[in-house]
């Protein structure tokens, strides 16, 4: 199965850049708000797999339950289910990214829609790592050191933050790994950062210099 749907990965990128974008004020003082746009990044990501239903039924069978838990109220009390809300997060992640790397491994040709996914695919690993990182900072509250405030809603916003800081290799250091766990994930998420803009520049080039200027029109 090919991700086709003209318009999925534009619309992934839109609610992407939305909930990076989110201004701090505007979140203190909705604090739903940053519910409310991953809830976007989950529906259309949900979008690229729903002419598959093999992956539709996979890709509900993780959201459904993330967004039942995230939106249940004093959901901070229940730290299992914090944990657990970490796990189908990243897990439903994960196999949105597999989804669309395939697609990009699969084209034959450089389009607007493989540009806009090229993309989506970078955020969408440093999101990944972000609730890795949320995971790991639930499990030792002395995982992350420095400006990072452990409350539900902020911390991960926080730890996106240090995720996509560290993927991009920039490092202020205002936030640190301390534990061993956090230390490794974030040395996985800085290699994997490289690697990825290795393999997809290289894939990009190879096939734009078989098809020739002015043909990623689509």
């Amino acid at each position: 199965m090919t991700l086709q749907p003209r318009f999925s990965f534009p619309a992934l990128l839109v609610s992407l850049v939305g909930l990076l974008l989110l201004p701090e004020p505007l979140v203190e003082l909705f604090p739903a708000l940053f519910g409310a746009s991953l809830t976007l990044v989950l529906i259309s990501s949900l979008y690229l797999v729903t002419e598959d239903r093999r992956h539709l039924i996979i890709g509900l069978g993780l959201a459904l339950p993330a967004l039942l838990i995230s939106w249940w109220p004093g959901i901070e009390q229940y730290s299992s289910l914090s944990l657990l809300n970490d796990v189908l997060y990243g897990g439903f992640l994960i196999f949105i990214s597999i989804r669309i790397f395939s697609y990009m491994l699969a084209a034959n040709r450089v389009t607007l829609n493989m540009l806009y996914a090229a993309v989506c695919q970078y955020l969408i690993i440093g999101l990944i790592w972000a609730f890795v990182y949320s995971l790991i900072a639930r499990l030792s509250g002395e995982a992350f050191t420095g400006a990072l405030q452990y409350s539900d809603g902020y911390a991960i916003r926080d730890l996106m933050y240090f995720s996509y800081i560290t993927l991009t290799t920039v490092g202020y250091g205002d936030i640190l790994p301390v534990s061993s766990a956090a230390r490794s994930w974030a040395m996985m998420e800085g290699i994997v950062g490289q690697f990825y803009l290795a393999i997809i520049m290289a894939r990009l080039v190879s096939l734009y210099s078989r098809q020739g200027p002015g043909a990623a029109s689509e």
